[in-house]
Formats: C-alpha cells, sequence, structure tokens
C-alpha cells in the first residue's frame, strides 16, 4: 500500500520533481529505442550474411530457423520500435511543457538566489553538492535554502 504525503510542504515537493522523474521515463524510452535499433541492425545482417534457404537446422522451439522468421522478428521489432517512438515524442513534448510550468513556479520564490537554487536543483537536476560547489555554499546551506524557499512558495499550481 503506497503512503500519500498530504501535507503542503510535500505537495510542492512532488511537483518540484515532476519534471525530472518524467525525463527519466523519457530517457529510458530513448534507451529502449537505441536498444531496439541496435536488435534490427543485426537481424538485418543475419539477413544478408546467410543463405536464403535456412539459416539453422538446429531446432528453436521445435522448428528451424529460417530466412520468415528473421523477417518476421525483425518486422515486430520495427513495429514495436515505431510505437515506442511515438509514445517517446509525445512524453518528451509533456516533459518540456511540464518542465515550462515547473519552472513558472520556481520564479514564485521570494529572492532571485531562491530562485536559481531551486532551478538548479528541480529543473537542471543538478545535486546539492554540485549547486554548492557552483555558487560557493556548503551542502548544508545549500538544502537549507531549499527547504525554506519550498516553505514559501505559494501553493502548487
Amino acid at each position: 500500500m503506497e503512503v500519500v504525503c498530504k501535507t503542503d510542504y510535500c505537495r510542492k515537493l512532488d511537483y518540484l520533481s515532476s519534471y525530472q522523474w518524467r525525463m527519466r521515463e523519457v530517457n529510458s524510452m530513448r534507451d529502449r529505442i537505441a536498444d531496439m535499433e541496435k536488435k534490427i541492425d543485426a537481424l538485418e545482417d543475419k539477413l544478408t550474411e546467410i543463405p536464403a534457404q535456412q539459416i539453422s537446422d538446429m531446432p528453436k522451439g521445435g522448428k528451424p530457423q529460417d530466412m520468415g522468421d528473421l523477417i518476421a522478428a525483425k518486422l515486430d521489432l520495427m513495429d514495436a520500435m515505431r510505437r515506442t517512438k511515438v509514445a517517446y515524442e509525445r512524453d518528451l513534448a509533456e516533459a518540456e511543457a511540464l518542465r515550462v510550468k515547473v519552472y513558472d513556479y520556481i520564479r514564485s520564490a521570494e529572492s532571485i538566489r531562491d530562485r536559481t537554487i531551486l532551478a538548479m536543483h528541480y529543473v537542471d537536476g543538478m545535486s546539492y553538492a554540485h549547486i554548492a560547489r557552483v555558487l560557493g555554499f556548503s551542502d548544508r546551506q545549500i538544502k537549507r535554502i531549499c527547504k525554506n524557499a519550498v516553505h514559501n512558495l505559494c501553493a502548487c499550481p
């Protein structure tokens, strides 16, 4: 059973983190597409290297693997990749729209320092330690500033 945090602070954190979570999903899809492309290339190589009669006399699922089996596998993979690419493009567009919304929400922070740190963390995906090095603060200061900035943000849109 999933426990849902209902405090205002938790809702703000969830909203701010939503862009990074969406981008992780989009990047995972991009990686799956790249894997499918590699598998399709491997199937194409097999199809061009092997004589058309039969690829192997070794039983595979009770029958020898022939050219038709490879062509069917390639077509199935190409169809799955096409569907994944459509979903990827849709999710990428949604992620970009979400990035704009999260950034606009961050712009409601009180100070430039707060806006900068929140954007670096929640939009750019930088760690507290990296932000601290870039801005010349300690990790603890960045965590404290970020926490206070989130508390001071207006209610989630």
